[in-house]
């Protein structure tokens, strides 16, 4: 989608209507009837991140059950996680500061996505760790928000976290985040 992609490229700041119908070949007037402002071309870029969450939670999901192997899957949660918050990140700014700003994210993503994700992850994980319910849902909102800080870092901060890793962050980074969610699990 022309919002999302110019999004990443320009940011929240510099995204606009008029823009985003420049990209997409159309009328700004098109823009503002499908999406009605900025906002909802936001909002529309975050549904898109979504999506994309969803169609790999269910891959995960079916993969995890054919072969039942807990560091597996952790692993391949993890790294995919991070692969998506990388390649939205500037979504994953939006919605960062929206939570920083309200407190929270709005009610009808925590009904829609963020309590079956959890209760999702409370029913593959119990019977192959010795926490408690409460403790799965904590250490898992914590990887999720450890990943996202990760992920929407830039190439210098990244230099500054891991210094001269030759262009290797990401995989340094991806291990770093695998260990610690299975760390956390045992």
């Amino acid at each position: 989608m022309a919002a999302c992609e110019l999004l990443e490229e320009v940011g929240e700041e510099g995204i606009s209507t008029r823009g985003v119908a420049a990209r997409a070949g159309v009328s700004p007037g098109i823009i503002h009837h499908h999406f009605g402002s900025k906002e909802g071309l936001l909002d529309a870029c975050v549904e898109t991140m979504y999506t994309d969450v969803e169609v790999a939670s269910a891959d995960w999901v079916l993969r995890y059950s054919q072969h039942n192997d807990l560091d597996r899957a952790v692993e391949e949660v993890v790294r995919g996680g991070y692969q998506i918050a990388k390649r939205h990140r500037a979504i994953m700014r939006v919605l960062l500061r929206r939570v920083a700003s309200h407190g929270q994210l709005d009610e009808a993503r925590i009904e829609y996505l963020q309590r079956p994700a959890l209760a999702l992850v409370i029913t593959l994980l119990a019977k192959h760790s010795r926490l408690t319910p409460s403790q799965i849902r904590l250490h898992f909102s914590a990887m999720v928000f450890l990943a996202t800080r990760f992920a929407i870092s830039g190439p210098e901060e990244r230099e500054a976290f891991l210094p001269g890793q030759n262009g290797k962050h990401d995989q340094v980074i991806e291990s770093y985040l695998v260990s610690t969610a299975k760390a956390g699990l045992r």
